[in-house]
This record gives C-alpha cells, sequence and structure tokens, in this order.
C-alpha cells in the first residue's frame, strides 16, 4: 500500500484586505492542526486566505514577498492558541460529519458488485474476531472496514480529530 498523506483542510471566509485579521484566523486553524494526531503532512488553505477574495485595485496595497509571507505565517503558527470549549466541540462534530459525508459520497459511486467485494472483504478481514463480538459490535465494525477499504480504494485522506 502506497503511504498515506494525512491532509488537513482549512476553510473560512478571509475579509478582504484584512491581512492582520485574517492572518488571527489562520493562527486559531495552526493551533488546530499542530494537535492533530498524526500530524498532517498538508494543510491546505484558500487560495486567499490571508487577502481575501476580490480585491480589485488594492492587489498592490496587499502583496508581499514569499520570505515575508513565509514568515508571517510561521509566526502565526508558532503563536496559535487554538479553540476551546464549544466552539472547539463544535468545529470537531462539523468536521465528522465532513468526513463521513465524504466517504458516504465515495461508497455512493461505487457499483453493486464493487459494494458487494468490499463488504465481503472486510467481513473476511474481521472473521478471526466475530466469534467474541455482538451481532451489534460487529455491524459496527463491519461498516468501519468497509469504510476504510473505501478510503483506500478512492485514496481518501484520513481525518484525525483531537
Amino acid at each position: 500500500m502506497a503511504p498515506l498523506v494525512h491532509l488537513a483542510i482549512a476553510q473560512f471566509k478571509p475579509r478582504k484586505g484584512d491581512r492582520a485579521g485574517n492572518l488571527a484566523r489562520l493562527r486559531e486553524v495552526f493551533a488546530q492542526v499542530d494537535r492533530l494526531e498524526p500530524r498532517p503532512t498538508v494543510l491546505c488553505l484558500a487560495e486567499s486566505a490571508l487577502t481575501g477574495y476580490f480585491l480589485e485595485g488594492a492587489v498592490r496595497d496587499n502583496a508581499v514577498t514569499a520570505g515575508t509571507f513565509a514568515a508571517e505565517l510561521d509566526a502565526a503558527r508558532a503563536r496559535a492558541g487554538g479553540l476551546r470549549g464549544e466552539a472547539r466541540a463544535a468545529l470537531l462534530e462539523r468536521l465528522a460529519a465532513l468526513d463521513a459525508e465524504l466517504v458516504e459520497q465515495a461508497r455512493a459511486t461505487l457499483d453493486e458488485a464493487v459494494r458487494r467485494s468490499l463488504a465481503r472483504e472486510a467481513e473476511s478481514e474481521l472473521a478471526g474476531f466475530r466469534h467474541g463480538m455482538t451481532e451489534n459490535a460487529f455491524a459496527r465494525a463491519r461498516e468501519a472496514a468497509i469504510d476504510r477499504l473505501v478510503r483506500e480504494r478512492f485514496k481518501l485522506p484520513v481525518v484525525a480529530f483531537v
């Protein structure tokens, strides 16, 4: 099996021309990502995460060198404080829902023969443990195994929540 790439995707609505405010919001994102285990290999941000969208004539006012950009992002990551309490719980709940939807959408694209094949493979992997499991526990383990096989088939990221 090819090595997995652990991917984190951050989506938020940057404010147009508000580099300082957007950078502060990114600090929160970096803090969350820094706590993930395994730590993501890649963090995907919106193309205009610092400057906001549709700058029109303000492009020159917000442009910085690559070195300045890298230094600002590194400093933001280093100072990241992270979300706490209900805000963190709400974010984790939303990410879990998005992750489940991602796998469900991938499953929906499979034809019936492939679905049956993945189910048989999952059941085969669990066969040695089935005798010690309740029917309900086996059903949950089977679904989790199928989800893992779907992820592998489509090379979907493994999303971790901490």
